[in-house]
């Protein structure tokens, strides 16, 4: 795998803010492209990613292997946190 897994610098405060309000599922250990987390919101589960646009790893915004996951993904749309 070219790019380990890797969380942003905001990555557990995200998605401890978001667990105050809805059930999360932090995905960030999978690699591969698969997005950071899955959300419930209305009745339904999300992907997202979360950037931090304070480093330079967060401005970088998507890598490769995660920009062709969500090429081939037909499960919804990927939000960018």
């Amino acid at each position: 795998m070219k790019y380990g897994p890797r969380k942003d610098a905001n990555h557990n405060e995200i998605i401890e803010e978001l667990r105050k309000h809805c059930a999360v599922f932090d995905t960030s250990a999978l690699g591969n492209g698969f997005p950071d987390g899955l959300v419930w919101v209305n009745e339904n589960w999300h992907l997202f990613d979360i950037k931090n646009p304070k480093t330079g790893y967060g401005r970088r915004g998507l890598n490769k292997i995660q920009k062709k996951f969500i090429s081939q993904w037909q499960g919804g749309p990927v939000y960018l946190v």
